[in-house]
């Protein structure tokens, strides 16, 4: 089977840390670029995270691309306290690799919509805010003719579960409801990843038992900051949601985003006049768990690059169109 083109939009915390390595050891999975916005922490953490995350996955060669540092509307609100400082809860090496000097959206306009880029269809797979996503739809709307992005997976919303960060609201979709909203709405198909599923997949010091040293590290330092918790790991079941859909159910449901500035705000509603998109509204928890397990916290299979270190014989520079973060 040939793998499917994808690129994930991250506000690179602790989850989203594991599901970038996740999908970088995903067969199914081709992932060419990441792209950063804020979220769990401001763009600059983010965008350091993610060059941290490939680099550990021994994956130089892949783009890191900062996007929005601020949503449509406001300021984000982060989450240290959750992630921890600097959106990981134990320090990492400054990473070595480099972030490119553009745009997010400035990349992924012209990958939609350049012509060679447009005879490879891509899907986007959006692990924070919607920020990105939104501006990026913009753009697609002044543009004439087709582009090859095929469809949005998003991590975000509550549709039939309280909400994470208040008792209507998912994170995600709270600290950029303008855009949620305007990707719900768009022409591009969506497929949502909610709080309903992700809820089903959390992991507690047991399932670091056999971990790499790094990625036991990182779950344990979590854990005992959090006593008595478990870690979600909601960006892992999107990802999941990419590669292997068969563990899910989807539906197709009318959903639009309150972006009032009332206690709902941000909330993902069940409405008539929605944009009807494509709901995973059921999972295969122990089968993403597995999956989980295997690709995101799992010691490298010999010959894997997965060594905390890049791959032998890869350069560690970037073109001069890019700076060190």
């Amino acid at each position: 089977m040939t793998p499917r083109s994808v690129i994930i939009d991250t506000d690179t915390g602790i989850d989203d840390f594991f599901a970038i390595v996740q999908a970088l050891r995903s067969p199914e999975l081709d992932v060419a670029t990441l792209t950063t916005v804020g979220g769990n922490v401001p763009l600059r953490y983010a965008t350091r995270n993610a060059l941290r995350a490939v680099e550990y996955a021994g994956r130089i060669e892949i783009s890191v691309i900062p996007g929005a540092a601020r949503p449509l509307r406001g300021r984000f609100h982060y989450a240290p306290y959750y992630h921890g400082p600097g959106g990981l809860p134990a320090p990492m090496p400054r990473p070595k690799v480099y972030r490119v000097l553009r745009d997010a959206v400035d990349f992924l306009h012209l990958r939609a919509t350049g012509i060679r880029a447009r005879k490879v269809p891509f899907t986007l797979i959006a692990l924070g805010p919607a920020t990105n996503v939104a501006r990026l739809f913009r753009r697609l709307g002044e543009t004439k003719g087709r582009n090859s992005l095929e469809r949005v997976v998003i991590m975000g919303g509550a549709v039939d579960v309280s909400g994470n960060v208040t008792p209507f609201a998912e994170f995600n979709t709270w600290n950029d409801p303008e855009a949620a909203a305007e990707v719900f709405a768009g022409d591009i198909p969506v497929t949502l990843v909610p709080l309903d599923v992700c809820n089903q997949v959390r992991v507690s010091r047991s399932d670091f038992a056999g971990a790499e040293p790094t990625a036991r590290r990182l779950g344990v330092a979590w854990l005992k900051r959090h006593p008595g918790r478990q870690l979600g790991l909601a960006d892992c079941v999107a990802i999941a949601a990419v590669a292997d859909p068969g563990a899910f159910r989807f539906e197709r449901i009318p959903l639009e985003v309150d972006t009032s500035l009332g206690p709902e705000r941000g909330r993902t509603n069940r409405s008539g006049s929605g944009n009807t998109i494509e709901v995973a509204v059921e999972i295969d928890a122990d089968r993403v768990l597995r999956a989980i397990r295997e690709r995101a916290f799992a010691p490298p299979p010999p010959g894997d690059p997965l060594q905390g270190s890049p791959s032998p014989g890869k350069a560690r520079s970037r073109p001069s169109a890019a700076i060190q973060s």
